[in-house]
């Protein structure tokens, strides 16, 4: 650090002039103590020697600059028994005891603004000349360097306030810059994998995220029709139709967005189908009527084949079957369509005694009808004659009506020759009877 001035007392025999004399300077006051080489040292303060003609300060000597390597100008010390003719050769030192100017700090950073992680170098600007830096990257409390220019690498999105605290031998100067410092995200990177590629539907397919960047958020449009149809990060979707399908993922964070579409990845094909069904009731006495309804799924199903376990088959999709004895049956449906075929099995419990005694007391089914033959819509009336204490009656008129009362009614609306059945049960069994009736327009003619 050069001497900013220099102070001492002047030779008589050699005295400076005033253009060496340094008044501004002077006047800030310096307690000062200077020591010649041979030991001989006076203090004094700088505002005491202001146009003394015995003592100068100042920071130049017959015209130059006194810089620290200075060894030889002329020097009296007063006070220390000296004879008014010796000439000191040599400043040893020159103390300056009052405080130095405190620094003011000051600087600059670039980049101000970027993406994570985040380089930034800081450059020292204060003046005052200071001898200490205290660098605080993220208004914490906490000092991350004390280099006059570093440099800080921003790990983590933010917008940071820098201070920059200086000092000297005359105090500190704190500098805070708020929000200088602003670091975004990278925009994320898309990408996700599928599995599986192919099968048959209804194909469920698990979706795998592998997207860079730290994304937020993930809209996927599994078909490609702009349509977000999950916001799930690793969804599992279900592809109803046939067909190939385009999947297309937006990921997003706070730096941006990205998308990828992958085209024609998913393809799902027409598979067999799958057999199943509901039996009403699946247990109970003989003997036992079930109303079998068929539940089976896949495309196009071509055809039904039922076997009820009794030596009895149907190929109706959804038939109604009674079990004549008691016992255990397994009923199995097989469905079938261009893509293969499926079964399903249930097992129907049908409770009763079939001993002799039981058979004798199982009802005799027997009715009457109001009407045999006439135009339609004919009204028709059946009456219950049943013997042996009957307690269920079912009726199946022949077009597809049936009807559960003791003595129903019902209208036959179209020509045509109809079975009538009556199925009557008790705890003991069951019996049936069958009668006919014939609809048809040509009686209008006979009646003429």
């Amino acid at each position: 650090m050069p001497l900013w001035f220099l102070c001492g007392f002047v030779d008589d025999a050699d005295q400076h002039s005033d253009n060496a004399y340094n008044e501004t300077k002077a006047m800030e006051g310096y307690d000062i103590t200077i020591t010649a080489t041979d030991g001989y040292s006076a203090s004094f303060n700088s505002k005491d020697t202001i146009r003394s003609a015995n003592y100068i300060v100042a920071n130049t000597l017959n015209g130059s600059r006194i810089l620290e390597s200075d060894s030889s100008w002329p020097l009296r010390l007063v006070g220390q028994n000296v004879t008014g003719a010796k000439v000191v050769k040599g400043v040893a030192s020159v103390v300056l005891h009052s405080s130095a100017v405190p620094p003011a700090a000051n600087f600059n950073a670039s980049p101000l603004t970027g993406t994570k992680p985040l380089s930034v170098q800081f450059t020292d600007l204060s003046t005052g000349e200071p001898l200490t830096w205290a660098w605080d990257f993220q208004d914490d409390g906490i000092i991350d360097s004390t280099d006059q220019n570093p440099e800080y690498i921003f790990q983590n999105t933010g917008t940071y306030s820098i201070r920059l605290t200086v000092t000297n031998a005359g105090g500190s100067n704190t500098l805070l810059k708020s929000q200088l410092i602003s670091v975004t995200a990278e925009p994320p990177i898309a990408e996700f994998t599928a599995s599986p590629l192919t099968g048959a539907a209804p194909l469920s397919v698990q979706f795998t995220d592998l997207s860079t960047g730290d994304p937020l958020t993930w809209a996927w449009d599994f078909q490609n029709d702009g349509t977000i149809d999950s916001t799930d990060q690793n969804p599992v979707y279900s592809y109803q139709n046939t067909g190939t399908y385009t999947v297309r993922l937006t990921v997003t964070n706070a730096g941006g967005s990205d998308t990828v579409q992958k085209s024609q990845i998913i393809t799902v094909t027409v598979g067999p189908p799958t057999a199943s069904f509901t039996a009403n009731p699946q247990s109970g006495n003989w003997p036992l009527t079930v109303t079998f309804s068929d539940t089976s799924t896949g495309y196009q199903i071509q055809s039904w084949e039922w076997n009820f376990g009794d030596g009895k088959s149907e190929t109706k999709r959804n038939p109604v079957h009674t079990f004549l004895r008691p016992g255990t049956y397994t009923v199995t449906l097989t469905v079938k369509s261009a893509e293969g075929t499926a079964t399903a099995s249930k097992v129907i419990e049908v409770k009763g005694d079939f001993s002799a005694g039981a058979v004798i007391k199982s009802p005799v089914a027997l009715f009457s009808q109001s009407s045999v033959i006439g135009n339609p819509p004919l009204s028709v009336s059946f009456t219950d004659l049943s013997l042996k204490n009957p307690t269920t009656w079912l009726w199946d008129f022949g077009d597809g009506s049936t009807s559960s009362e003791k003595n129903p009614s019902h209208i036959f609306e179209n020509a045509g020759l109809y079975t009538v059945k009556l199925n009557v049960t008790n705890d003991y069994g069951f019996s049936s009877a069958v009668k006919r009736v014939f609809v048809t327009p040509f009686l209008s003619f006979f009646s003429r």
